[in-house]
């Protein structure tokens, strides 16, 4: 009983540094957040912190996994409809992700976060096998569309698949980062805010598409 307690105990410690990191992350840059800020918050030691996680970017690394396992549940619904077709598929993955992003705020900073330059080195290798697993499942999820597009003839098999995938992740990053430095500086999102979203969808799409993209729903 006393060991079963102990647990619950340090499973609601470890949800209430992750919890204090979110509300700070809302007003504050990643950068200026630190485990003695997360201590003060929480009212828990520096000391204890460092039990759950060995760096503050082991605590990222943990909020934007919670964030992956929710993107992968709704890409999965996309992949899952039989009822588009894989070019279908894709680009509403695309936009699902850009409204993943537009919706979250703090995920979206933390993203950014992560694929900063040094991020994955000082990751411990519990985190570091736990990303690269999660991206890995991402990847594949999202390979399904691009494939089946290419048996349907509306995908271009020119163009190897880890091309595609990686022309469309720097894509990708470079949109939400315009995204987040907009928001950053209380702009809009964008100056085409309404269209922004299904534009980069669309330009995404019609670099690996079969001639003209025309996508009817």
């Amino acid at each position: 009983m006393q060991v079963v307690w102990k647990e619950q105990k340090f499973i609601l410690r470890e949800q209430q540094i992750l919890d204090c990191t979110l509300t700070l992350l809302g007003d504050r840059n990643w950068q200026d957040i630190s485990v003695a800020d997360i201590a003060s918050v929480t009212g828990i030691g520096k000391g204890t912190i460092y039990k759950h996680f060995a760096c503050k970017d082991d605590i990222y690394a943990q909020l934007l996994l919670f964030g992956f396992q929710r993107l992968l549940e709704k890409f999965k619904q996309i992949v899952y409809d039989g009822q588009l077709s894989g070019i279908q598929q894709m680009r509403t993955i695309i936009i699902c992700a850009f409204e993943f992003h537009r919706d979250d705020a703090v995920h979206s900073k933390i993203y950014l976060a992560c694929k900063q330059g040094g991020f994955r080195d000082r990751l411990s290798d519990k985190f570091k096998c736990q990303l690269q697993g999660a991206e890995t499942d991402l990847i594949e999820l999202f390979s399904i569309p691009i494939l089946k597009g290419v048996k349907e003839g509306g995908i271009t098999s020119v163009i190897p698949l880890e091309v595609i995938i990686l022309g469309m992740s720097a894509t990708f990053e470079g949109a939400i980062m315009r995204i987040q430095n907009s928001r950053d500086a209380h702009q809009q999102s964008c100056p085409l805010q309404d269209q922004y979203i299904p534009l980069m969808a669309d330009y995404m799409v019609s670099a690996m598409a079969n001639g003209p993209v025309k996508i009817n729903f």
